[in-house]
């Protein structure tokens, strides 16, 4: 017999085997790919693996509006 828990989003009771950090499987989507979001809103941070790639957002001249000093070392834009 295999113990139930609840996803901390949804609240919904699932097998315990389901659950990925307390996460049903789409809660844990939902959640990564807010998170995605927040982070980069034009989709331009991640490669084509979905990996955070802030080598190339700075080749490109795109992580000065992202996180201002820690990328030039001068003031926010």
């Amino acid at each position: 017999m295999s113990s139930t828990a609840t996803c901390e989003e949804c609240g919904e009771l699932f097998n315990v085997d389901e659950l990925d950090d307390e996460y049903c499987e789409s809660c844990a989507d939902f959640l990564a790919a807010a998170g995605r979001a927040a982070m980069d809103p034009g989709g331009n941070g991640y490669d084509e693996y979905g990996v955070w790639d802030p080598s190339d957002l700075a080749s490109r001249g795109l992580l000065n509006n992202w996180c201002g000093t820690q990328a030039t070392g001068g003031d926010p834009q």
